[in-house]
């Protein structure tokens, strides 16, 4: 698994299997993907294309033995990011959902895909388990 977390006002970050080991930074907010110029907009939506594809081929290069066999977005739904990545990219994009990893009964919150986007580099931290003692 490969995750696409685009929140607002903050740089896209890539993560594999919501760990950091191989952290990316693309440069691109929610509010990029939502400009009115078409032009612009393709852009950004072109740039996080090439960016995502080279993070994968990096992770494939350093880790040649795990196979990622599909690409999670946290982005604002209203955004179709992931279908928009479906179209261009080799493999299944789906929506983050984080009801299918987690129970989010006490916290209703985490069903808004916006919130999540926004939250998901903190909850990933949270969730973290070290090895060894920092």
């Amino acid at each position: 698994m490969f995750a696409a977390v685009i929140a607002p006002a903050t740089p896209v970050s890539a993560a594999f299997r919501a760990s950091f080991d191989t952290p990316t930074i693309f440069g691109i907010a929610t509010g990029q993907l939502q400009d009115k110029n078409e032009g612009l907009y393709q852009q950004h939506l072109d740039r996080l294309e090439l960016e995502l594809q080279r993070s994968m081929d990096y992770f494939g290069r350093q880790h040649s033995d795990i196979t990622v066999q599909r690409l999670l977005v946290s982005a604002p739904e209203q955004l179709g990011l992931a279908k928009l990545l479906a179209s261009n990219l080799d493999l299944p994009v789906e929506q983050l959902d984080l009801t299918q990893v987690m129970d989010i009964s006490t916290t209703p919150k985490l069903a808004d895909s916006e919130y999540v986007a926004h939250v998901l580099p903190t909850l990933g931290a949270a969730l973290r388990h070290e090895r060894q003692a920092l």
